[in-house]
């Protein structure tokens, strides 16, 4: 029997834009895989069943009644649609081109299917899976877990191990807890919004100019850390962090804190650990280093502005819209800074017998924001910067990160 529940929060931004512009397509998500070997179709499409069955996300839709959104899910049992078809000229760049425009296909939120699979058999020995999804049911945190229990259900179906025998909280379950915790989480908005209201947006020359937002404007790759904490608790996400808000504020038109935004997982309860869900949300943090002479006193300065902000990590950003982060669809010259830490995501497949090489994610071209930093990890132990600009008007901030940091320490 279809059961209702009411929607999670990222559910009730995402259903705000897609009001405005329902053929927007920057919230699919899609992700391609080769498979080499004497494959089993059945026993792939039986294994996504299972995967179905254990987790809500693959059998719900959203649903509009009278102006009244919620959630309508099925129940375990329900047929999983996957389409199969033969290709036998697929290869790794036709089979990627394809994955991109599935990306591309505007997902029907008002009660259509929300997860696509596809499976392109080109011989006995090689196919293409597919898999599409609208970001209101996954993250990056879920696609892991589903590629985790897809392995284990299809290892389970070739009799070489137990199937997964916990069922963890399905996206109804999330929302219905979201909903008896409302008057907490907004408990310290107050809070929150004066946290963040202390901050602007950064301006940098040309960088911004009201223009529609296509992508990121300009990506920044640090390489060099190796992963690991320093002997004071710090973090190579804040010594990145740190970096950028140093060079942030070289450059900016503004003066004071600048405002900088970055994930958190939205799984610090362990019963969430193995849920699909949308549960990421992104903190808003105020950031300055203004009278900040050394390197460590810096770190320090910008550890207090990221503990500030993980305070309110309940808190969905939306809520804060007001302040800045409008979306798609800001024409100010503000520039929406997102720091991303390197995550170890596993999205790997493991099954008995099969060769499988991912052809990774479908790029996004209509990124929510103007820069991203990227953290990642090089033998080197270099610190370097690397801008990959994707506007047609390179911002004035080609720059070397490295002699700031030199400058601080």
């Amino acid at each position: 029997m279809t059961t209702e529940a009411p929607l999670t929060f990222n559910q009730q931004w995402l259903i705000r834009e897609y009001a405005s512009h329902p053929q927007r397509t920057a919230y699919n998500l899609a992700i391609a895989y080769r498979f080499d070997g004497q494959h089993d179709t059945a026993t792939l499409q039986r294994a996504l069943q299972y995967l179905s069955d254990r987790h809500q996300a693959l059998r719900t839709r959203l649903k509009q009644n009278q102006g009244q959104w919620a959630q309508s899910i099925d129940p375990p049992g329900t047929p999983f649609q996957v389409i199969c078809h033969d290709t036998p000229l697929m290869n790794d760049a036709t089979a990627a081109g394809h994955r991109d425009r599935l990306a591309g296909q505007p997902f029907l939120l008002d009660g259509g299917p929300l997860f696509r699979v596809e499976i392109c058999r080109v011989n006995t020995e090689r196919l293409y899976l597919i898999m599409t999804a609208h970001h209101a049911m996954i993250d990056g945190w879920s696609s892991q877990r589903l590629m985790q229990d897809l392995t284990r259900h299809y290892a389970a179906l070739c009799g070489l191990e137990a199937h997964p025998d916990n069922t963890p909280p399905g996206i109804g379950d999330i929302a219905l807890r979201q909903q008896a915790r409302l008057a907490a989480v907004s408990e310290p908005l107050q809070a929150y919004r004066q946290a963040v209201s202390q901050a602007r947006c950064p301006r940098i020359p040309s960088a911004g100019g009201g223009k529609q937002r296509g992508g990121p404007l300009a990506r920044l790759v640090i390489t060099g850390y190796d992963g690991r904490t320093d002997s004071n608790g710090i973090t190579p996400f804040v010594q990145g962090l740190c970096a950028l808000t140093f060079a942030l504020q070289q450059f900016n038109l503004l003066d004071g804190p600048v405002r900088i935004g970055f994930p958190e997982a939205g799984r610090h309860d362990p019963d969430l650990e193995d849920s699909a869900a949308f549960l990421a949300n992104t903190l808003l943090g105020s950031f300055d280093l203004a009278g900040q002479r050394t390197w460590p006193e810096a770190l320090q300065a910008i550890q207090t502005h990221v503990m500030q902000a993980l305070s309110f990590r309940d808190i969905p950003a939306f809520w804060l819209q007001d302040l800045g982060w409008k979306g798609l669809d800001d024409r100010t010259d503000d520039l929406h800074v997102m720091v991303v830490p390197e995550q170890d995501f596993d999205w790997s497949l493991v099954l008995p017998g099969l060769q499988i090489t991912s052809l990774g994610q479908a790029p996004s071209t209509q990124a929510r924001v103007d820069l991203a930093l990227t953290i990642t990890s090089a033998p080197s132990g270099v610190l370097s910067s690397v801008w990959n600009t994707t506007a047609s008007e390179s911002p004035p901030m080609s720059l070397n990160v490295w002699p700031a940091l030199s400058a601080l320490a």
